[in-house]
């Protein structure tokens, strides 16, 4: 999704993050807005018990993960939009 912000004319992409449990439940921070006019660097880590984003080397959210995580390598890696549903 597009939206404006900031600077008049400039756009803005909304990014999402996050980490299913095995019940299926979403874990993410908040939804961020990434520039669209130049170079962001973004960072999503997951370490069993929190989600974390980071934009150009700032935390700018976090959530706790709650439940259990089944790393499974037969499941695709989703990146884009919309690469999940809940």
């Amino acid at each position: 999704r597009s939206a404006s912000g900031g600077q008049s004319g400039s756009q803005a992409a909304t990014l999402r993050f996050g980490v299913f449990n095995t019940n299926g439940t979403f874990f993410s921070p908040v939804d961020i807005q990434v520039p669209t006019d130049k170079f962001t660097l973004i960072t999503g880590t997951f370490d069993g018990s929190s989600v974390k984003l980071y934009m150009d080397g700032l935390l700018v959210g976090e959530t706790e993960f709650l439940g259990e995580y089944n790393a499974d390598p037969g499941l695709p890696l989703r990146i884009a939009s919309p690469a999940y549903y809940y």
